[in-house]
């Protein structure tokens, strides 16, 4: 006869196993965008192929000349990295070095939002992380935006101060040396910076006697001076009017007519699923349900967003984190307050996190294998071409296909990133740019000989 004991235990030992399932899934996912993204050479796509160019000519990092964009430098210097070792170990073929750049962009964001997720692996809050990272999913395929490195800096100092821990001086010490690397990452640190200093100024407060102490006291002081000079920088490059720089193009009607649905559905998801995780009762069932709605919504492919969208969202999907840390740090503005969230996840609130995750990855993945097509294409038709070619009859299969994968300033250094011997390229046709011109032995005169192999 099975006892009530032996029924509970075998309920805890089913819903055991089934949170090791879910929890692998943000582990597999950030694996699928990675190598996604590396075989479909998305670090090519828009501006990557830009960047990528003007690292190679000129043997050193690259951003934009404009003052107000030194605000990105420090993310910048940090996904290039790999690629100017590469080329310090004097590391020349075009394909290792796209994919190295493919690194930089895509592997090093992950892993930010992988250390941010899995520290809260025995807690509530690796849900709320989770649902965190699948939002990012919306932004990852334009691959130059320095918002990722942000947002997975921002994550991970999240993480070290919300895990419930007491606090410790080398965590101190760990969270000024990413609010360093803050100060010039990106202009939404605006509003993450100051959120961060909050939530680390109730952190220290939270440490009792150990809060006068200068072992903590000194780097706390620290972080707050580095995210005070993140925010004035931020400020300034606003003020200046940096591309991009401001909300009001991620929130314009632009940016819904190009797909953003996908992504204010995907806001309200993480919205609901992180005041589940704070609240009970109605409110929880409310929150679930409505995060429930949102993952069958987006469960038709055709609502997931086309990847210039990744391009308007940056800002959008940067105030919906800062919303939803927002919402969580006042449960570590008192003592123990942070030991609360140590309970059981409500089991909605996993499986619509995993649902969102797994549903953005596959979102994302297939736009990835779109662009290995599209970039395929080009090399083709570069290769078998000369002369003036239209945009729209040469180089895609139909329109659909080059506005979506296509972007008319940056194509000829991706075509010439894609050579690996040294034939002709395209180049713009000063026609009011409705035309490329494939002029043979055109690398010869962008780049030097030695990134084109013979073989």
């Amino acid at each position: 006869m099975v006892t009530t004991s032996t029924m509970t235990t075998r309920l805890h030992d089913v819903i055991s196993r089934r949170e090791v399932l879910l929890r692998a899934v943000p582990a597999l996912s950030a694996l699928t965008v990675v190598v996604s993204a590396l075989w479909g050479r998305v670090a090519l796509y828009a501006d990557g192929s830009n960047y990528l160019y003007w690292i190679l000519r000129r043997r050193t990092f690259y951003w934009s000349s404009y003052e107000h964009f030194l605000s990105r430098s420090e993310s910048q210097v940090l996904t290039q990295a790999p690629v100017r070792l590469a080329l310090a170990l004097h590391l020349y073929p075009l394909p290792w070095l796209t994919a190295l750049y493919g690194v930089g962009l895509f592997v090093l964001p992950n892993a930010l939002w992988m250390t941010a997720i899995y520290r809260q692996r025995e807690a509530p809050r690796f849900w709320f992380f989770a649902a965190l990272y699948a939002l990012t999913l919306c932004t990852q395929f334009y691959a130059v935006s320095e918002s990722l490195v942000t947002y997975g800096l921002v994550a991970l100092v999240a993480s070290l101060l919300m895990d419930g821990r007491e606090a410790r001086p080398s965590t101190a010490w760990v969270v000024s040396g990413l609010s360093a690397l803050l100060i010039a990452s990106y202009e939404i640190t605006l509003v993450m910076a100051p959120l961060l200093g909050f939530i680390l100024l109730g952190w220290w407060w939270r440490s009792g006697m150990l809060r006068t102490r200068w072992t903590l006291l000194s780097p706390v002081v620290l972080s707050l001076a580095l995210l005070f000079s993140g925010t004035v920088l931020s400020f300034v490059t606003i003020r200046s009017h940096a591309e991009s720089a401001g909300p009001s193009s991620a929130l314009s009607l632009h940016f819904l007519s190009l797909g953003g649905g996908a992504v204010v559905v995907g806001c309200l998801v993480i919205v609901a699923v992180t005041t589940s995780l704070y609240a009970s009762g109605t409110m929880r069932r409310s929150a679930l349900l409505v995060a429930g709605l949102g993952v069958i919504v987006l469960v038709d492919p055709g609502f997931w967003e086309p990847p210039n969208v990744a391009y308007y969202a940056r800002v959008d999907v940067g105030l919906m984190i800062a919303l939803a840390l927002a919402l969580a740090a006042p449960k570590l503005l008192r003592r123990g307050g942070a030991d609360d969230l140590n309970a059981r996840a409500p089991l909605g609130s996993s499986v619509l996190a995993s649902a969102l995750v797994v549903l953005l990855t596959v979102s994302f993945a297939a736009n990835a294998a779109g662009f290995g097509a599209w970039n395929r294409s080009l090399q083709r038709i570069v290769t078998t071409h000369h002369g003036v070619l239209p945009f729209f009859s040469g180089l895609g299969k139909s329109v659909h296909q080059f506005y979506r994968y296509g972007w008319f300033w940056t194509t000829p250094e991706q075509s010439l990133l894609d050579q690996t011997a040294r034939h002709q390229a395209v180049v713009n046709n000063p026609s009011n740019s409705q035309n490329f011109e494939i002029v043979p032995g055109t690398p010869s005169s962008y780049l030097s000989p030695r990134y084109f192999s013979s073989s």
